[in-house]
């Protein structure tokens, strides 16, 4: 058993650019510290952000373009093996027609290689297809 303590801030905006487009980001500083060892916590990014960009030209389409950066992480209790920080990018568009809504979806757009916090091997670009209903 141990204490932990964390502090931190979260920031987030959202912009109406024009009618059809809008723009949403955040960001979180987190501390997070193992008060018995005075260390960091693994898996814990001191720093994340994201934005968005939502683009709609008509009423039943929209399309979202996302950004997600997490800083770099301890994947070690004694914080001496640490994981570079990454940004991955996403893409999804929607459209509804009725009680139907089609989706696409791609994370990690650019495919980017890295690693979990417990040493695995992150999943490459990955695409969704789906399609949902009302009732």
């Amino acid at each position: 058993m141990g204490t932990v303590t964390y502090s931190g801030a979260d920031l987030g905006f959202s912009w109406q650019i024009r009618p059809d487009l809008d723009l949403k980001g955040s960001y979180t500083h987190l501390r997070a510290q193992d008060e018995n060892l005075g260390k960091r916590l693994t898996a814990q990014a001191r720093h994340k952000a994201a934005a968005e960009i939502y683009w709609r030209p008509v009423q039943d389409f929209s399309a979202i373009l996302k950004a997600d950066h997490i800083g770099s992480v301890f994947a070690d209790r004694d914080n001496t093996t640490k994981y570079p920080g990454r940004t991955l990018y996403g893409l999804r568009a929607e459209y509804v027609w009725g009680d139907y809504g089609f989706f696409l979806e791609a994370d990690n757009l650019l495919d980017k290689d890295y690693l979990y916090v417990d040493g695995l091997l992150a999943p490459p670009r990955t695409w969704l297809i789906g399609l949902s209903r009302n009732f």
